[in-house]
């Protein structure tokens, strides 16, 4: 049971030559056939029934069912005898092929097209797709991280001339930015740039004679005396 991808939650594993991508209490083997742990350590296989009501459900659902999914859904072979390869988008999404030629290229009229009718269509197809799409990030990050450290630490060959646009021979080029920014990503708490702010000084408290909310508020009498006390200040004016 060579090359498992993903560790399963169950202890019982079936002894078998094929490859296996282990899914929580199910696995898939080499061929996409799905089995699943239903007790007493057996792993059956799925039956296409099973297969069905899982995807209409939309419960784990994962791309290792594309193949499946492919010749058994109802919509996709709809959307064969229509011309629409979507084995072929849902496969296009997850290596990163451009969205602008890959859908027309598929028989999809757009990319927007392509997401209303899988995600409005099918539970199962829309996780399906979401899951593409989530590798195709996943895919795009790691391309990027692998680009940036060959920059980093390999560093890139570049052609020199000479003044009379002649090939002189090759140097390494290598970018400090880059190598500062991989050895952040790679030790956080050793290389990140921290930053301290301290704040210095005293706080003044002042009594400004206000209310605390405690006291009981004025009476219409104490207004009165207020303003007969206002009225001969201004006539001593």
């Amino acid at each position: 049971m060579s090359d498992t991808k993903v560790a399963t939650k169950q202890s019982a594993v079936p002894s078998s030559s094929s490859k296996l991508v282990i899914h929580k209490s199910c696995y898939y083997t080499d061929t996409g056939n799905r089995k699943v742990f239903r007790g007493s350590q057996a792993w059956l296989e799925e039956s296409n029934s099973e297969f069905l009501a899982r995807f209409e459900a939309g419960e784990d659902v994962s791309v290792m069912d594309l193949e499946r999914c492919c010749a058994l859904h109802p919509l996709i072979k709809i959307y064969a005898s229509e011309g629409k390869d979507f084995e072929a988008a849902i496969t296009g999404v997850v290596e990163g092929i451009p969205y602008g030629s890959l859908f027309k290229e598929h028989g999809f009229v757009s990319w927007g097209t392509f997401r209303s009718m899988t995600e409005h269509m099918c539970p199962g197809l829309a996780m399906l797709f979401n899951q593409a799409l989530t590798l195709r990030e996943e895919l795009r990050l790691e391309r990027a991280e692998v680009a940036l450290e060959k920059r980093a630490v390999d560093g890139v060959k570049e052609e020199v001339y000479t003044q009379s646009g002649k090939l002189a021979g090759y140097r390494t080029r290598w970018s400090d930015k880059l190598l500062e920014l991989h050895l952040k990503a790679l030790d956080p708490d050793k290389y990140a740039e921290r930053q301290n702010h301290k704040v210095s000084g005293m706080v003044i408290s002042v009594n400004l004679g206000l209310r605390d909310g405690t006291e009981e508020p004025p009476s219409r009498g104490d207004f009165d005396t207020i303003d007969a006390e206002a009225e001969e200040i201004i006539a001593v004016l």
